[in-house]
């Protein structure tokens, strides 16, 4: 189980790089859809690492 946790917090944190890098080019019309992904990718990070307590 935990390599599956470690499998998906890897995969949260290359999310949250790549959201960064949209968010740094994006156009202002991108901005909010960007951001509402980095909230939910934010809220997904949390929820696992409650799954490793």
């Amino acid at each position: 189980m935990m390599g599956t946790i470690q499998e998906l917090t890897q995969k949260v944190d290359t999310l949250q790089h790549e959201l960064e890098s949209q968010k740094a080019s994006g156009s202002p019309e991108d901005l909010l859809g960007i951001s509402e992904k980095q909230e939910v990718v934010s809220l997904t990070k949390a929820r696992i690492e409650n799954l490793r307590a």
